[in-house]
Order: structure tokens, then C-alpha cells, then sequence
């Protein structure tokens, strides 16, 4: 079996799990916190007539931020790259998908740098996945696409 070098970052566990998990105890802890606003009459009164809805307004905005992290997180996926094939994992099973199948590959401008690969065919995780690769990166795009690119043309060419 040919040698892997994992190509994402080890902080990607983090944000795949820990961050969405962190939104959803955050949204917990907010609606206790509504719920016995709601409960202690004499505290909501004080909050004025506009309270009630900021307090209702804010729970909202939580709940909505929370599912899209947890949206943008999923796609989020181990990968390490062989001479052949991208091995992808999910953390739970590890699929190597041969580069000749990888249709594109490109940078999602967000703040983790993403590396957003399409695939040519379905596999067991969808079509696109995408990685925050290793290493800092400045806005533009990280330097591990331009290798991805020049080692999926070289399989295509073979």
C-alpha cells in the first residue's frame, strides 16, 4: 500500500464535533434561559415590551446560525493523498477515491481556508467534500490546490 501524507488539518475533528456541539448547548442553555424569563413575571415585565421579542428574536438568530454551521460542518472530511488516490474519511469509515475520478478541485473563501473537492462520480460521501488543509494559509488560495490539481491531471493523463 502506498504511503499516505495527510493533507488536512488536525483541528478538523474540532470542527466537525466540538464547535456544532458548542452551538447546540449554547441554544440549550439559551431557551432554559427564555423559558424562565418567560416563567418570572415580574422579571419579564421589566425587561419592557420590547424585550420579550429581542429575547425571541436572539433565540432565533441561535437557532438559525446553529444549523448552519452544522450544515457546513458535515462536509468537513480527513484526507491524506497517495500517489493514486485521495483517501477520504468521516471520521467513522475511509474511502480512496482514485484522482482520475476528481472532477475539481477549488478554495471556499471562508476564514478556515476550505478545500472543496468535486467529484466525478457519487461515492459513499456525496459528491463534493471538503477539508481545511494544514498550514495557514493568506486569502488566497492554499497552496495544497495547485498540487491536488497537477497530481489529479497526472492521473487523468496515465
Amino acid at each position: 500500500m502506498p504511503a499516505q501524507r495527510r493533507i488536512s488539518a488536525g483541528s478538523t475533528a474540532f470542527f466537525k464535533f466540538v464547535v456544532p456541539g458548542t452551538f447546540l448547548v449554547g441554544i440549550g442553555v439559551a431557551v432554559v434561559l427564555v423559558e424562565r424569563l418567560l416563567a418570572i413575571r415580574d422579571r419579564w415585565d421589566s425587561l419592557g415590551s420590547g424585550g420579550a421579542a429581542m429575547s425571541i428574536a436572539s433565540l432565533a438568530m441561535c437557532v438559525v446560525l446553529a444549523i448552519l454551521q452544522i450544515r457546513s460542518n458535515r462536509r468537513l472530511k480527513r484526507v491524506a493523498l497517495t500517489d493514486t488516490a485521495l483517501h477520504v474519511s468521516n471520521f467513522w469509515r475511509e474511502l480512496a477515491v482514485p484522482l482520475g475520478d476528481v472532477e475539481a478541485v477549488d478554495h471556499v473563501d471562508s476564514g478556515l481556508g476550505r478545500v472543496v473537492i468535486r467529484f466525478a462520480r457519487d461515492t459513499a460521501f456525496g459528491r463534493r467534500i471538503e477539508f481545511i488543509p494544514i498550514g495557514f494559509s493568506p486569502p488566497t488560495p492554499h497552496p495544497i490546490i495547485a498540487e491536488l490539481r497537477a497530481a489529479v491531471a497526472g492521473a487523468k493523463r496515465a
